[in-house]
């Protein structure tokens, strides 16, 4: 599921990537990779734990980008965001209403562990109304289950 959110980075060259919730860096190091084979472009990603975003900071020396200590429900992320990776707290709602305003059209957000025997995201489903006309969901059966959202333009 990594090098799958890591092949929308490389497809869609964003030049502003948001991760929440870095826990050992996994999905930093590959997203980091991605922005540097594109060769432009920066992961912002957060993680609350300061240890496991120190251990972040040294496994993604080198590769663009910038690890924030802290809560991704108090960060101010930054406007243009091309591309988003929803894996910090449980409330991934909250997660998605904080980035909601800072994303491109056409932005993609994925939100892990979406499958009803793990998490079970169905903030789409609860939220139709509130989400209609702007975003528009593909879930996936991976094993712990994988959505991503497209901004609608």
């Amino acid at each position: 599921v990594i090098e799958l959110a890591a092949a929308f980075i490389r497809a869609l060259q964003p030049e502003i990537v948001v991760e929440t919730g870095s826990y050992t860096g996994a999905a930093s190091v590959a997203f980091g990779i991605a922005l540097a084979r594109n060769g432009n472009g920066m992961l912002h990603t957060i993680e609350l734990d300061p240890a496991c975003a120190d251990a972040v900071r040294v496994r993604c020396a080198g590769l663009p980008v910038t690890v924030i200590t802290g809560s991704a429900l108090d960060w101010d992320p930054p406007r243009g965001i091309g591309f988003a990776w929803v894996d910090g707290s449980w409330d991934r709602d909250a997660e998605i209403d904080r980035l909601l305003g800072c994303l491109l059209p056409g932005a993609v957000v994925g939100i892990h562990d979406t499958a009803p025997h793990h998490y079970g995201w169905n903030g789409y489903s609860r939220n139709q109304g509130k989400y209609a006309g702007i975003l528009q969901p593909v879930t996936l059966r991976t094993p712990r289950g994988v959505t991503f959202l497209e901004v609608c333009g």
